[in-house]
């Protein structure tokens, strides 16, 4: 059996960090509290860019990706099989003629999409696939050359570091689903952030 969207969404709340963050104020402090690890970038300490995207990661701690390194290039073959998918993520948005995300500047070290890799576990002691966290109101999305956008919002996003308690899948289809499901709510906060979260996740 496939793993679907049902399940993915089941397991994602970009939609959910999105009216978290436009209503932070209104949050009690627990609130708060669970949602901080989502809505802050996380500090680690390796990274690799790919065409379109930086991948930060660990090979140490609780956050640290498997270290196998096989064709021995100095990235751990986690990451680099990562970076595989989502530059074909990447590619097969844009060839939809769907508008990238708006880049953020320096954030994260470069203009590229940030992706975060690490432990996805709850206060509760839940796992999560992924996440994207809108983060700066831009208004207009420079990538989109004949629309005008009102309310785009860069982003970055969160990533497992292993998905092998997956067990309705292979991992690399967990990591699959999950890069395709979330970069898309990369390309909606890049046009409209106001959608309610049947839409979003719809």
């Amino acid at each position: 059996k496939q793993l679907g969207f049902k399940e993915v969404t089941r397991k994602c709340i970009s939609s959910i960090i999105l009216e978290a963050k436009k209503n932070w104020d209104k949050l009690t402090p627990k609130a708060q509290t669970v949602f901080n690890m989502y809505t802050g970038r996380p500090i680690l300490s390796q990274s690799f860019c790919s065409t379109n995207f930086c991948f930060h990661y660990e090979i140490t701690g609780t956050d640290a990706v498997s270290t196998v390194d096989i064709d021995n290039s100095g990235i751990p073959d986690y990451v680099e099989q990562m970076a595989g998918i989502f530059e074909n993520v990447w590619l097969e948005y844009k060839n939809r003629n769907y508008t990238m995300p708006p880049l953020d500047g320096t954030a994260g070290g470069s203009s590229k999409y940030d992706i975060y890799i690490s432990s996805l576990v709850d206060n509760l002691g839940s796992k999560s696939y992924g996440f994207v966290s809108p983060e700066t109101d831009i208004l207009d999305n420079p990538q989109s050359a004949t629309v005008t956008e009102v309310d785009a919002m860069t982003s970055f996003m969160g990533m497992n570091n292993d998905y092998s308690w997956v067990t309705t899948t292979s991992q690399l289809n967990a990591i699959k689903v999950t890069a395709a499901h979330e970069f898309f709510h990369a390309v909606q906060f890049g046009t409209v952030s106001n959608n309610t979260n049947f839409i979003a996740e719809a």
